[in-house]
């Protein structure tokens, strides 16, 4: 049986958000666009373990590529900016962006929300200017 990929795209605040979903495994690549932007992070929490990203840095500069290989499992991120703030489902019909606004424990937010288990996901960061290596396949298609 030959699997099928499908292909998602969600440009939020200026932030390329790319996801690729093939049976119960999922790639997702977030990506600064715009060389100056309001600071921006990327939180969430995977087994137990918080994660914390910069996209664009306190200055406002691109900072990171973030990269999420995940089993079994459809996350919930966090984007918070001097902007907007959102919360980034990642499912079987693809991303989608919420508003959020006023949230007075931020923390509670992320541990109810964007906290989830998958013993076979992983996630990792690269700065923006590391351009020794290639991209793997799938996040090079994206």
């Amino acid at each position: 049986m030959i699997e099928t990929r499908k292909r998602y795209q969600k440009i939020v605040d200026k932030i390329k958000i790319s996801m690729i979903k093939s049976g119960d495994k999922i790639w997702i690549k977030i990506s600064p666009i715009v060389r100056k932007f309001f600071p921006t992070n990327l939180q969430f929490i995977l087994n137990d373990e918080c994660y914390n990203f910069e996209i664009y840095d306190i200055n406002g500069i691109e900072a990171h590529k973030i990269y999420f290989k995940g089993v079994k499992c459809n996350p919930s991120f966090y984007i918070k900016s001097e902007k907007n703030n959102y919360r980034i489902d990642f499912g079987d019909n693809g991303i989608i962006a919420n508003p959020i606004s006023n949230i007075n424990n931020i923390n509670n937010h992320i541990k109810k929300n964007c906290n989830f288990k998958s013993s076979n996901s992983c996630c990792w960061a690269k700065a923006v200017y590391y351009t020794s290596r290639p991209e793997k396949t799938p996040f090079d298609e994206m």
